[in-house]
């Protein structure tokens, strides 16, 4: 058999949505309808193949009706693509978390922790400034120099901003 009716019998058995033992069945009667095409013309193309025994599309199909629908498998190719997506991204995303993972520990001594006072002095107080209504005026270090309370009066606070007694 040429190139051309092997390529002919592979998109065929692509198509082909049924149990393997049919499958092996249907194959068999492909390949001995293309295998007497070729003795009366062993040099014809893939198109000449097509064009005397139609498209392999109309081929499974044929096939295809004479199959029982209990051994059909319908949107086999469809669920198997489906699979092959979910791996495929799955495995990306894999294979991204290792590099990010790798990544950190090959710079870690390049990473600085940020101390939360050096961005936002007041950020260090703000759960007590809600929770005990107060307005913190702070120093050039970001300490506590006096705590206002929501009547506009001095509060005595200690160095979390807590207010004391």
């Amino acid at each position: 058999m040429n190139q051309a009716g092997k390529l002919y019998l592979q998109h065929v058995g692509l198509l082909l949505d049924c149990t393997l033992r049919r499958k092996h069945d249907a194959m068999t009667d492909v390949r001995h309808i293309v295998t007497l095409y070729l003795e009366d013309m062993p040099d014809a193309s893939y198109e000449d193949i097509v064009g005397e025994l139609g498209n392999p599309e109309h081929m499974a199909e044929e096939l295809m009706m004479d199959i029982p629908v209990i051994e059909r498998i319908q949107g086999r190719r469809m669920q198997k693509q489906i699979y092959q997506s979910v791996i495929g991204v799955l495995l990306v995303m894999v294979i991204a978390a290792v590099g990010d993972v790798v990544y950190v520990m090959k710079h870690a001594e390049n990473y600085v922790p940020i101390p939360q006072a050096s961005i936002d002095p007041m950020a260090r107080y703000e759960d007590n400034a809600i929770t005990y209504f107060l307005n913190y005026e702070l120093d050039e270090n970001g300490n506590i120099v006096r705590a206002i309370n929501a009547y506009g009066e001095e509060v005595p606070v200690n160095e979390d901003g807590v207010p004391i007694g």
